[in-house]
């Protein structure tokens, strides 16, 4: 993997095209929510923060549903990130689960 990512690096320095930018997305979310809850996605009405509304993304998030917005983008690596679960959610459902 090292060496295809290394080599999309070259071809993207050689190229310029971001088509062949290799991305690690450290920083994706997805969620179930008819599997798991997720209380700021979950529970109305919804908190008012710094995000505005946030309504239009209170919806299942899957991989596909990644990988069909990053389009073109050719993401190589994610980092897996926390989900902001409900405190009743014993610790190991919400670091078992994974996409």
């Amino acid at each position: 993997m090292r060496e295809h990512i290394e080599a999309l690096h070259e071809r993207f320095l050689q190229s310029g095209d971001d088509a062949n930018l290799p991305i690690v997305d450290a920083h994706p979310h997805f969620w179930d929510l008819t599997r798991n809850y997720h209380p700021w996605l979950r529970d109305l009405p919804h908190i008012v923060f710094r995000y505005g509304d946030y309504a239009p993304i209170c919806r299942d998030f899957l991989p596909d549903d990644y990988f069909a917005q990053a389009g073109a983008h050719r993401i190589v690596k994610t980092v897996m990130m926390e989900g902001e679960w409900g405190r009743a959610i014993p610790r190991a459902k919400r670091t078992g689960w994974t996409c």
